[in-house]
């Protein structure tokens, strides 16, 4: 449990799955499930609260985000929550988030957005061509144009970049988008992603859909020289999950060579 409340009964308790899980299945949610029957306390509902993308099997077993789970203590309600279904942090009592986003709340004078807007293309071109090399290597273009993806896993040290890139325009787009949340700039290098805005757009585009096609279908694997990898463990559906992942690396690739390297798209 990482949240309990502190009247006991309550019955109201939390799980959180922060920005490092890439990948939350209902496996994983059924091991953390298994953990409550060593919990004392009074379950009414479970609630988890996720950054990971939305999951194939979760969604099958969690139909409108909720489901049932009996203990032999009783029954109780589970809910998730993902981080994209969030639209602000005003629910969190000014108290408790300066005590749980210390960092946060001591900016006193957040960082005002400085994107270019659409009438500003020609300088958003410049920044991403000069930024984004020096966020994307030249070895990962070539991991996207040459990896065999019928083998049904993409190796970690290449697809975590692209599964964390997915996560950071989350958060710059929605701080672009809400005020309040213009303080999230301040984090990373989300400021860099937003000055890329908006000539970069099909490249982030690009790059959500490939993470979030790649990410929905996969669990973490071995690979065979021991290395961390995502895999499926389909088998009537493999080859169409294949042409689905490469499709989505080649649009990637074909969007960066357009914007960054100036390089038409060939039909």
């Amino acid at each position: 449990m990482d949240l309990i409340p502190t009247d006991p009964g309550l019955g109201v308790v939390g799980q959180s799955k922060c920005w490092n899980t890439k990948v939350l299945t209902w496996a994983k949610i059924q091991e953390e499930l298994q953990k409550t029957h060593e919990f004392p306390g009074f379950i009414k509902v479970y609630v988890i609260l996720t950054t990971a993308p939305r999951h194939t099997s979760v969604q099958q077993q969690m139909p409108r985000d909720g489901c049932s789970y009996e203990r032999p203590q009783g029954k109780f309600q589970v809910r998730i929550f993902y981080w994209d279904d969030l639209q602000n942090l005003d629910f969190i009592p000014q108290e408790e988030f300066q005590r749980v986003f210390p960092r946060l709340s001591s900016l006193a004078t957040p960082a005002q957005p400085t994107g270019p807007s659409l009438a500003d293309y020609s300088q958003s071109l410049q920044f991403a061509r000069m930024f984004l090399p020096t966020l994307i290597s030249q070895e990962h273009l070539n991991w996207l144009a040459t990896w065999d993806y019928t083998l049904g896993y993409v190796p970690a040290k290449y697809f975590d970049l692209f599964a964390d890139l997915n996560i950071e325009l989350d958060r710059t787009r929605h701080a672009i988008k809400d005020p309040h949340l213009r303080i999230w700039l301040n984090e990373g290098y989300r400021l860099q992603l937003s000055k890329c805005l908006p000539a970069a757009d099909p490249i982030f585009k690009a790059i959500e859909s490939f993470a979030q096609a790649v990410g929905g279908e996969t669990v973490s694997v071995c690979m065979p020289d021991g290395g961390l990898a995502y895999g499926h463990a389909h088998v009537g559906t493999a080859a169409q999950i294949a042409h689905n992942w490469k499709f989505h690396a080649e649009a990637l690739l074909a969007a960066y060579r357009e914007v960054v390297e100036g390089t038409s798209p060939s039909y």
